[in-house]
């Protein structure tokens, strides 16, 4: 394929786009993120460098109308109809030059700038090369010395730092250090010179505390783990804040060389992590079949494993990235003599997972051997397989890189800890592939006289509504020929709604005009379309919708929630900064509870937002809710320790200091099932573990409430003078154990009466499960 030879000088802001050659092939990939631009579509075709006739005979045959003038543009662009040698040839590079001169949206141009790099050179020595798909992009790019070191190239990371010192690019995106960087790509000498030479703490966390052994576990780099742990004596088994430690990253990135390492090393073979996760799971997670027969062949691998919410190894291999992942599921289904339609908590199947996280291969197989017929069945939640096919969205409760590693590669947007929102980098390559997964799926379905374009699950969701939601206009288009009805889901949201909360504008223009849409309907929560932008973390949205559609940022929700509490509450610092700098929005307005944008921040977790509230807007650090809750209450649910030791210790916050139920911030640990979090209020801030709020619930109530086995397990064997507290009863009469069983907690249930003998009281009314 040929590379652009002559870019003009307009085009050296984007010299690191990719300069590959497009064809017409390409033609909506490109007009999918542009659409938006139509009205401006002179201004791209001149900038295109479109010969003037050509723009007037355009104008003509399209009669004015700007979509159509926007395709024929594109078309003789891509075909070439212009003077190529002299300007370039097509490819993204001149794309965002043209978003950025014609369609003046700087914004969106540096977006696909992002979305379309240069393909990275492998430095000298090397045949490693870079996936742009890589889930953890954002982190290693984050800063110019993040980037050079996750690369490899040494030199540039020395000039770096005797030219602007440590300090100044020493915390990237969520607190990712350039060690991180190094340790994922997997240059030990560059990790040594950040070690030794710049003195470089090899034990320092980001915001969620996963350290450089975690991430060369992850990526199966051997000897810059045996280096870390041998040389800089780094613990093994220290975890990070989701309780997944070195042992579990190497199985969740598939790697039988450095799980058997650990076991060498004695580490913790029964560690689970926030979802009561096992080695077992995954192994099977990583796909590779290798690994489960290294584990099989120690005696380790336990095929009965499931996680809180009833997922066993079947559906954990459907939770595979990795194209070799059919051959797992066949090989554990006949080994084991497992069912192909065993369930989890919630009714689903392994079809529905592998639907879900768009496994083709694995579908087609089961589909194979249960027919088509299987496609419409529905889960406890009312969703079939279609309704999972078109859903590239997962809530995961944890920290933000062991979520970007556990969520769909395609997935625009992921809800981690606290439903907060992030943005991933999106794998456009699986999201073609579950674009043709879901068109085959339906032409499959439509067959069966069952079938029904317009079911929803018990939420109302609708196909619609699910496709607007997965951020591709192409995975929308795939049900135009169905006729589908545009409806309301039982809260009052629009696929309007829907597409602004993928952060998609290209999906937002497209379904406000294909269906005849209001851009500022607001649903029973009283929230607009807007709103959904801001938790989207889509800036570009935003601007979209105030600029495009009047959509009032000022607007207020039944909850007394403004769009600057919603960017905070996901911690959006670039959307918040936007409200607050250029849209002048109310920065003192509090929502019904009483709190403030840096309440939200904290519970965010975004170090750099509650930072930037507080110094540079003037927020009080202190700031009380309604019910006497601070930020530091908020921040303990967040799963970042660093934010919670800056509030105690900068701005002094109290440890110590209950909400209005007696509730203190070690409780709030608790309820996150934040291990190292509680090890810090105990070990450092002299909190006991024994303390009750004024329903005499304590840390176990709080803890088996939200079924976290792995921080009970913790707590009984490492603070063994508290096992008396699982048995004690709050006001109602209940022990920790009746939180587990009312919640369904069931390994949380089964460990507390086999293993912590707790009884069961004559006055505890919930039935054993």
């Amino acid at each position: 394929m040929a590379t652009s030879r002559s870019p003009s000088s307009s085009s050296a802001p984007f010299i690191n786009v990719c300069n590959k050659e497009l064809s017409i092939e390409d033609f909506y990939d490109i007009y999918e993120k542009i659409e938006q631009l139509s009205a401006s579509w002179k201004q791209i075709a001149i900038s295109l460098r479109l010969k003037i006739n050509t723009i007037n005979k355009i104008e003509v045959d399209c009669r004015g109308n700007s979509v159509t003038c926007l395709q024929k543009v594109l078309e003789h662009w891509l075909r070439k109809d212009y003077d190529y040698e002299r300007y370039g040839i097509p490819c993204w590079r001149r794309v965002c030059v043209a978003v950025k001169e014609g369609g003046g949206d700087p914004a969106l141009a540096d977006e696909i700038a992002r979305e379309h790099p240069l393909p990275a050179m492998p430095p000298a020595g090397s045949t490693s090369s870079k996936d742009i798909c890589d889930p953890l992009w954002y982190e290693n790019t984050s800063t110019p010395l993040h980037e050079a070191a996750w690369r490899g190239l040494k030199d540039e990371v020395q000039w770096l730092l005797n030219k602007f010192g440590y300090s100044t690019y020493h915390r990237g995106l969520h607190g990712w250090t350039p060690l991180h960087s190094a340790s994922y790509g997997g240059h030990i000498e560059i990790l040594q010179l950040l070690i030794h030479q710049y003195g470089i703490d090899p034990n320092e966390g980001d915001d969620n505390s996963v350290s450089s052994i975690h991430m060369a576990s992850y990526k199966g780099h051997l000897s810059i783990v045996q280096y870390l742990v041998d040389t800089c004596d780094v613990p093994p088994d220290q975890p990070d804040n989701s309780n997944n430690t070195a042992f579990l990253y190497s199985a969740m990135g598939g790697h039988s060389d450095l799980v058997e390492f650990f076991i060498e090393r004695s580490c913790n073979i029964s560690q689970i992590n926030f979802n009561s996760t096992s080695l077992s799971l995954l192994a099977c997670l990583s796909g590779e079949l290798a690994l489960v027969h290294k584990l099989e062949s120690l005696n380790l691998f336990s095929p009965d494993d499931i996680t809180m919410s009833g997922a066993g190894i079947l559906h954990y291999t459907c939770y595979s990235m990795n194209n070799k992942s059919v051959e797992l599921f066949k090989y554990l289904l006949n080994r084991y003599q497992l069912s192909i339609d065993v369930k989890d908590k919630n009714n689903r199947t392994p079809l529905h997972y592998a639907s879900w996280y768009a496994s083709s291969s694995v579908v087609e197989y089961i589909v194979s051997i249960q027919g088509n017929e299987a496609l419409l069945v529905n889960d406890n939640d009312g969703w079939s397989c279609l309704h999972y096919t078109c859903h590239a969205g997962i809530q995961i409760p944890a920290g933000i890189v062991c979520s970007k590693l556990m969520a769909q590669s395609d997935a625009s947007v992921i809800e981690i800890i606290n439903n907060t929102r992030i943005k991933t980098n999106i794998d456009f390559i699986k999201r073609n592939e579950r674009v043709k997964m879901f068109s085959s799926l339906l032409k499959k379905a439509s067959t069966y006289p069952n079938f029904n374009i317009n079911a929803t699950t018990n939420d109302g969701m609708s196909l619609l509504h699910l496709t607007s939601w997965g951020g591709s206009t192409l995975l929308v288009k795939a049900l135009e020929e169905y006729n589908i009805n545009c409806t309301l889901d039982n809260d009052g949201m629009s696929p309007v709604h829907y597409a602004a909360c993928s952060g998609s504008t290209s999906v937002l223009s497209y379904i406000i005009s294909q269906y005849n849409l209001n851009a500022n309907d607001t649903d029973t929560n009283g929230r607009t379309p807007l709103v959904y932008s801001c938790w989207s973390g889509s800036i570009n949205s935003v601007k979209y919708l105030i600029n495009n559609h009047n959509s009032d940022p000022n607007i207020t929700s039944k909850y007394g929630m403004t769009c600057l509490h919603h960017s905070c509450c996901h911690g959006h610092i670039g959307i918040t900064q936007y409200l607050i700098e250029v849209q002048h929005c109310d920065i003192n307005k509090t929502d019904n509870e009483g709190r403030t944008l840096v309440h939200h921040a904290a519970l965010s977790g975004n170090f750099d937002l509650v930072e930037y509230l507080i110094t540079e807007q003037g927020f009080s650090p202190t700031a009380v809710t309604k019910n006497g809750l601070t930020a530091l209450h908020y921040a303990s649910l967040s799963l970042n320790l660093p934010l919670v030791k800056e509030l105690i210790t900068t701005y002094q916050l109290d440890p110590h200091q209950a909400d209005s139920n007696g509730k203190l911030p070690i409780h709030y640990a608790a309820e996150s099932g934040d291990i190292l979090l509680l090890e810090l209020y105990v070990k450092d801030y002299k909190c006991s573990l024994s303390l009750t709020d004024k329903d005499r619930w304590n840390i176990f109530h709080y803890s088996s409430f939200k079924g976290h086995l792995h921080f009970i397990k913790h707590v009984t064997s490492h603070h063994s003078h508290s096992i008396s507290l699982l048995h004690s009863i709050d006001k109602k009469g209940h022990m920790p154990l009746h939180s587990a069983r009312q919640n369904e907690h069931t390994q949380l249930v089964k460990f507390l009466i086999e293993d912590m003998k707790c009884e069961t009281k004559e006055n505890d009314d919930c039935m054993l499960l």
